[in-house]
C-alpha cells in the first residue's frame, strides 16, 4: 500500500486502522513525499530556498511542516524498513520551474492575499544567472520514504 505526498492531510488512526484491515501479514506500507526542490546551481537554489522559506513560506498550510520534515512527525505503526536515499529529477526550462512554483498552494495564497503575483520578482532574480531561458537545468526534489512491513 503507499500513498504519495498525501499523508499530511489524512486522519491518520482511521487511515492505519484501514491499512491494518486489508493489509495481509508481511504487507508493505509506504507513505512518501517530496520535499522543497533544488536547482543544481548555488546561484540559483539561494533565491528560490528564499522564496520557498521567507517570501511564501508564511502562506503555507501547517500540514506542510510535516512535508518539510521529511514525514519523521508522523506517527507510523509498523516496524520500519530503512529505504535508500532517493530523489526525482527533471530537466527544465525556466518557464517550467515558474509554473511549477505558481502551483504552490502557498504562492496561491500569497497573489491571494496581497493582489502580487510574487513569482514576477522570483523569475527577474534567477533570469540572469540562468542565462538562456530556454536553456534546460536539472531540478531535483528529495524524497522522504517511510516504509514498514505489516508483522
Amino acid at each position: 500500500m503507499t500513498v504519495a505526498q498525501a499523508a499530511h492531510w489524512f486522519d491518520l488512526p482511521r487511515f492505519y486502522a484501514e491499512a491494518q484491515r486489508v493489509l495481509r501479514t508481511g504487507g508493505v506500507l509506504a507513505l512518501w513525499s517530496y520535499g522543497p526542490l533544488h536547482v543544481a546551481s548555488a546561484e540559483l537554489d539561494r533565491p528560490l530556498q528564499s522564496f520557498y522559506h521567507d517570501t511564501v513560506g508564511p502562506f503555507w498550510p501547517p500540514e506542510r511542516q510535516l512535508v518539510d520534515d521529511r514525514y519523521r512527525g508522523i506517527s507510523f505503526p509498523y516496524p520500519e524498513i530503512a529505504p535508500p536515499p532517493l530523489q526525482m529529477q527533471q530537466h527544465w526550462p525556466l518557464a517550467r520551474l515558474m509554473g511549477y512554483v505558481r502551483s504552490w498552494s502557498a504562492t496561491g495564497r500569497y497573489h491571494e492575499q496581497r493582489g502580487i503575483d510574487p513569482v514576477i520578482e522570483l523569475e527577474a532574480q534567477l533570469a540572469p544567472a540562468w542565462g538562456d531561458a530556454r536553456r534546460e537545468r536539472w531540478v531535483e526534489w528529495p524524497l522522504a520514504v517511510r516504509v514498514g512491513r505489516k508483522p
